[in-house]
């Protein structure tokens, strides 16, 4: 799943061009938002860059949003990097 951060999707009418922006390139994806974060989830066979790509034509520039990591920045990944 693709996390990504759109800072311009401030209501429904934003999310409804994100959503069609993203179903235009891929019919089955998944999107879901949360406005209060303004963070959108999105299930794609689409790559990240071409996503992001889609919404920065749009107007909606979009930056991936790390979700591994709590907030004491504990990740597995960060660890094994050490």
């Amino acid at each position: 799943m693709l996390t990504l951060k759109i800072t311009d999707m401030t209501c429904n009418h934003c999310f409804g061009l994100i959503n069609r922006a993203i179903k235009e390139m891929d019919a089955h994806a998944v999107v879901t938002a949360d406005f209060t974060s303004r963070i959108i989830n999105v299930q794609s066979s689409q790559s990240q860059e071409e996503i992001i790509d889609a919404l920065e034509e749009i107007g909606y520039p979009a930056k991936p949003e790390s979700t591994c990591c709590s907030a004491d920045r504990s990740c597995k990944s960060q660890n094994n990097a050490n």
